[in-house]
């Protein structure tokens, strides 16, 4: 048997061995990319064009956004400074205030200087200080003569103390109604008008019922008096409606007075002088309005250097008004422009008069200007301030008519006293009672009178002759003043 020959291996070096990394996972299939065409070369072209296209192209998109910028930035200043413009524009329309007003024809006389101070100004204030209040209803509602007695009494014994300073007013003939003690104060304002007002009715009405009727005539002469003097004083406007109010009273307490007077043709006719006397004058008028455009034009732009009065007058405060809509010097044009239309109709007869502040200022209560106007603010107060002075021009109108009818009463009165009858007509009463016939004011013809009936009237505001309307309180219709000669 052959022997087995050992199979010899051949042994492999380790380092010489191969190790076949493992296999890594199978890779998913991903989609299929179209790649953009490219875009054809022509035959003058690079192969580089491709590329310089592309960044033209890029800076082309750069300088388009770049000039849209320019152009956004461009704009935008134009538009700033348009609204800066337009803000410079606004401000000084707003701003911008008219030259102060020439109005030397609206200045009043000056203060009387270097003289003593008039006690007078003193004496009215005690006056009105030391006036009972009205305590009862019937003192506020009911005309004194229709009062019991008792309460008549009392009245006139509360205000024995106001009596004698208004007594001591009164005697005082140096009143110096241009000394600047009386432009310092506000008198009309006080709180015992209408107290003293009452307590004076009250004085007339209780001496008539005692039958002292002179008394009784010198007291209501007294009041229509005083009205007309306090219409002189230099001093703050509200005194002027107060001195109205006073000749008003006297009026109709005159009026009930004569209906049944027992005083004989001459002592009535020397209270007809006296109260004539009294009468409503639009010269007066005229120079008061002077003294409120002053007044007014002190409170809108403050004192003026070297104006007397706002040299004597420094108390007088400059009202507070807001600068965006309020022009100082553009208001007083308003005042000065009403202030002149006033005192040209207060010398014409009422018939003849037309209002013009409506045109200037607007209707009462309605402001002449839109809202947004640079001067609105100033076209508002201009209205709700003058207004109440055009009243007072109407007022004086009203009050001239009442005063022309009481006075034809007295002439009336003194006929009947004389010849024991009324007059047929108006015209007996001339030329021993009356130089000429008084004329009504608002139509400049006589008064009207119906003896039949006994009356004597004005046709009044509404210039219509309706035949007369007695009222309990004489004269107190306003379209057509009425007073009984029985």
């Amino acid at each position: 048997m052959e022997a087995v020959k050992p199979v010899i291996t051949a042994q492999i070096p380790p380092a010489k061995l191969r190790i076949s990394p493992p296999e890594p996972p199978p890779i998913p299939p991903q989609p299929t990319l179209r790649e953009p065409a490219a875009k054809p070369v022509l035959a003058h072209q690079s192969p580089a064009a491709p590329a310089f296209a592309q960044q033209r192209e890029m800076h082309e998109k750069i300088h388009s956004v770049m000039a849209q910028q320019r152009r956004q930035k461009t704009n935008s200043i134009l538009i700033a400074a348009l609204c800066a413009f337009s803000f410079v524009v606004l401000a000084f329309f707003y701003l911008r205030d008219e030259s102060a007003p020439v109005d030397a024809d609206l200045q009043p006389e000056p203060p009387v200087p270097n003289v003593q101070v008039p006690r007078a100004p003193d004496r009215l204030r005690l006056t009105l200080e030391t006036a009972s209040p009205l305590t009862s209803p019937v003192q506020q509602t009911t005309p004194a003569w229709e009062w019991e007695t008792p309460l008549l009494q009392r009245t006139v014994e509360s205000n024995a103390t106001s009596a004698d300073h208004w007594r001591a007013f009164l005697t005082d003939s140096d009143w110096q109604p241009r000394h600047p003690a009386w432009a310092g104060t506000d008198y009309g304002s006080h709180a015992g008008w209408d107290a003293l007002a009452v307590g004076r009715s009250a004085v007339v009405a209780y001496y008539a019922r005692r039958g002292e009727e002179r008394v009784a005539f010198e007291a209501a002469l007294e009041m229509a008096t005083t009205g007309r003097r306090l219409q002189t004083l230099h001093t703050w406007p509200t005194i002027f409606p107060r001195s109205v109010e006073l000749h008003e009273r006297a009026c109709d307490l005159l009026a009930n007075l004569l209906t049944t007077t027992q005083l004989d043709g001459y002592q009535l006719g020397q209270y007809q002088v006296t109260f004539e006397h009294t009468a409503p004058a639009d010269t007066v008028l005229r120079d008061a309005l002077n003294r409120f455009y002053h007044y007014e034009r002190r409170l809108i732009t403050g004192p003026r250097i070297g104006d007397p009065w706002d040299v004597a007058t420094p108390d007088i405060p400059r009202l507070s008004h807001g600068a965006l809509f309020f022009k100082p010097n553009a208001t007083l044009q308003l005042f000065a422009a009403c202030f002149r239309s006033m005192k040209n109709e207060v010398i014409k007869v009422p018939y003849a008069r037309s209002n013009t502040l409506a045109s200037i200022i607007g209707p009462s209560g309605i402001p002449d200007g839109s809202i947004g106007s640079p001067n609105i603010s100033g076209v508002r107060y201009a209205n709700q301030r003058l207004w109440s002075y055009s009243a007072l021009v109407d007022r004086q109108g009203l009050q001239s008519a009442r005063h022309v009818v009481v006075l034809t009463l007295f002439a009336v009165r003194r006929f009947s006293a004389d010849t024991g009858r009324l007059p047929r007509t108006l015209s007996e009463l001339v030329p021993k009672y009356f130089t000429d016939l008084p004329k009504d004011p608002y139509n400049g013809e006589p008064l009207n009178y119906d003896p039949s009936r006994g009356l004597i009237w004005s046709v009044g505001m509404d210039f219509k002759n309706s035949g007369g309307h007695l009222t309990t309180l004489p004269l107190s219709d306003l379209y057509e003043p009425t007073v009984s000669v029985k």
